[in-house]
């Protein structure tokens, strides 16, 4: 059975890797049981910004198609938010495109 095409998508692959990640990420930042919420909040993000991206490469309109690409890209800026917010309060540092640890990745 051949790969569904919307595997093949730049978008798709990244945002199944910020699933992926975020997957691992979150519990290690927020473990205290009143943390709860906001991880599932975090999670659902990315569910929902790789979902949308299946559901829109399926669309015959355009603009339907449009709509939830878009839905995508909101959902990713969500979880990228939240994702500084942990770097910021635990004091991490955000990588540079050019750092050696993601090099390594």
């Amino acid at each position: 059975m051949a790969e569904a095409g919307y595997k093949q998508l730049i978008s798709y692959r990244l945002a199944k890797l910020s699933f992926d990640l975020g997957w691992d990420f979150v519990p290690r930042y927020y473990r205290r049981i009143e943390d709860s919420r906001q991880r599932d909040q975090i999670k659902q993000a990315l569910r929902s910004y790789k979902q949308n991206i299946v559901e829109g490469s399926s669309e015959r309109s355009l603009s339907r198609k449009l709509n939830l690409y878009d839905v995508a890209k909101s959902s990713s800026m969500e979880a990228l938010e939240d994702f500084e917010d942990i770097l910021r309060l635990e004091k991490l540092p955000r990588w540079s495109k050019d750092d050696q640890k993601r090099l390594l990745a």
